[in-house]
């Protein structure tokens, strides 16, 4: 809670400011009022007292409004034995009230006239008078689209599966809003997605669908452990609730545990290459990198970024490395070390902390001719010497991890590079435009090698071939060798792509804004026809969950509201 004291002539109907509601009149704006008995002017109380004295709070008030209980990094190093402060709560009866109304002025309502009483103005949370911290100008970084989703939505009712009346049984749709929110285990044909606040599970090869409940609000990101057995998902910020962090068994399909330390967005996480630690990354509006110890679930480590970040990855080749690269075309190279004490001997917890080496891209690569800032907005890792890293003006940069210095860039494109993957000898490149392209990069290899060539000119890279999937890619996941993968569009499609036959096939699809009405077929046919403010009505078959139409137009602004159909089978 925020509270601030503001001077303004008021009115009031009220005498009971110990726990009544205030019911406030501007004179200003409202014609004066003939005398009312008027009590003395409200005291002016601490964030503390106006727990308990204007918001009716008790100790579980106390609890639930404190700093610590908002904020728990702020718990660390903290006493729990201290004694709480203590209050002096101004106060006054109804009878002194009564006296000091004899005196009231007839004119102003005020002993004096030009005596202001100091009111209380309680601000909801978020409103403040800063001025708002705007987004980063790129499609790489989540923002979240449900800032206005209603009050039910906030806080909503799981029944145990014993106890639930009706059970999801499929859903057809994608979240084009998430980042990182597709999944695939490629041995077994499994893809793991999102859509709204729902994580779901799903065989392609049968159709069969598995749904992960307990989110509030829609997912941003998602990773899986290295085993295949645990998914983490991560779901924004609302209201007073913090971003959750759920880890789900996959055989068992229920939530291990939750995590709410990120007061905003996440728009990161990832596991370990050994699987012993989890990274997340907050948004713009609080870029914070935390380190999570998986087997206590507890919170290792943190640091607050100088630069918002949009993308972070582990290094896979060295224990302890992690790089995240953001605004001001910044890269940053961090090291997680371990303080090594006596204690540690005896079983206690080691302590951790995070060492950074920020460095940005050359000059003549961040330099732009539209003077528009440039975002490093995505990186990854080819060997243990090489991370590759793409910009929001079209720009790919090769980085040397033993010098942290950027070996070579090349303009791969003039719109913003939303993925990179790599392997060996090759990369994949996506963009907003819809754009994929596979690169091969030996003569970058060759450039690390410490036997090989120096200077940016020696480097050798080129296009092997190009596809496109018609909008902003959002999530990409490709087998190890980067032949074959699955891509998600800004458009809610979800696209199987293969390199090897140069093919783009479409395995699920949604509409991309609120769905306005559903109608299923009169008779027993399995189809099903909807309509969305996207501007689109599409018809479904709902055994195979697959569109079959779509009519209207794909930047349609006016979605349809109501419509109605006759057709014949035959």
């Amino acid at each position: 809670w925020e509270c601030r004291s503001v001077h303004q002539p008021m009115i009031t109907t009220d005498t009971d400011y110990t726990g009544g509601r205030h019911d406030l009149q501007s004179s200003p704006e409202h014609p004066r009022q003939p005398p009312t008995p008027r009590p003395q002017p409200v005291p002016v109380f601490s964030l503390e007292e106006l727990d308990t004295t204007i918001l009716g709070g008790g100790d579980d008030d106390d609890e639930r409004h404190s700093p610590d209980a908002r904020h728990p990094e702020t718990m660390t190093g903290s006493d729990p034995s201290s004694p709480a402060p203590s209050r002096s709560v101004s106060s006054h009866s109804l009878a002194d009230d009564e006296q000091s109304a004899s005196a009231v002025n007839s004119g102003t309502g005020l002993e004096n006239d030009n005596e202001i009483p100091e009111i209380i103005e309680i601000l909801q949370p978020g409103k403040s008078d800063k001025p708002p911290v705007l987004p980063p100008d790129v499609v790489k970084h989540y923002v979240g689209c449900n800032d206005e989703l209603p009050p039910m939505s906030e806080k909503p009712f799981l029944a145990a599966r014993a106890d639930e009346i009706v059970r999801l049984e499929s859903v057809i749709g994608f979240s084009g809003d998430g980042r990182g929110n597709l999944l695939w285990l490629s041995a077994s044909g499994i893809v793991v997605y999102s859509v709204g606040p729902l994580v779901v599970i799903e065989d392609l090869s049968s159709g069969q669908q598995r749904h992960l409940v307990g989110h509030a609000t829609d997912v941003s990101c998602m990773c899986l452990r290295h085993d295949n057995q645990v998914v983490a998902s991560v779901s924004g910020a609302k209201g007073l609730e913090n971003s959750q962090i759920c880890l789900w068994n996959i055989e068992t399909d229920r939530s291990t545990k939750v995590l709410t330390v990120h007061e905003h967005n996440i728009i990161a996480v990832e596991y370990s290459p050994d699987d012993a630690m989890l990274l997340t990354l907050g948004c713009y509006q609080d870029p914070l990198l935390i380190i999570w110890d998986t087997r206590s679930m507890s919170m290792l480590t943190s640091a607050r970024l100088e630069h918002v970040a949009h993308s972070g990855a582990w290094d896979p080749f060295r224990a302890g490395e992690i790089l995240t690269v953001g605004e001001g075309a910044a890269v940053c190279f961090w090291m997680l070390e371990k303080s090594s004490s006596e204690e540690e001997e005896d079983g206690a917890d080691s302590s951790y902390s995070l060492k950074v080496h920020t460095t940005t891209l050359p000059d003549e690569a961040n330099r732009t001719s539209t003077g528009k800032a440039c975002h490093v907005t995505c990186c990854a890792y080819v060997d243990s010497q090489m991370v590759i890293v793409g910009t929001s003006t079209g720009i790919l940069a090769a980085y040397n991890t033993h010098t942290n210095t950027c070996a070579a860039h090349w303009q791969a494109g003039t719109e913003e590079i939303t993925y990179v993957l790599a392997s060996s000898n090759q990369l994949v490149t996506a963009s907003v435009s819809g754009s994929l392209k596979r690169w091969t990069i030996s003569g970058l290899c060759e450039l690390m090698s410490p036997s090989g060539p120096t200077g940016r000119e020696s480097c050798d890279v080129g296009i092997e071939a190009e596809l496109s999937v018609g909008s902003a890619v959002v999530s990409a996941v490709f087998n190890t060798d980067l032949n074959l993968g699955l891509v998600a569009t800004q458009a809610c499609y979800v696209w199987c792509v293969n390199w090897k036959d140069l093919s783009t096939s479409r395995l699920l699809c949604g509409h991309s804004d609120q769905v306005s009405s559903i109608c299923s077929w009169p008779s027993s046919d399995p189809f099903l026809a909807t309509s969305s403010h996207d501007g689109s009505l599409r018809l479904w078959l709902s055994d195979r969950k697959e569109q079959i139409l779509k009519l209207g137009s794909e930047d349609g602004v006016v979605g349809i509201r109501v419509f109605n159909f006759s057709v014949d089978l035959t």
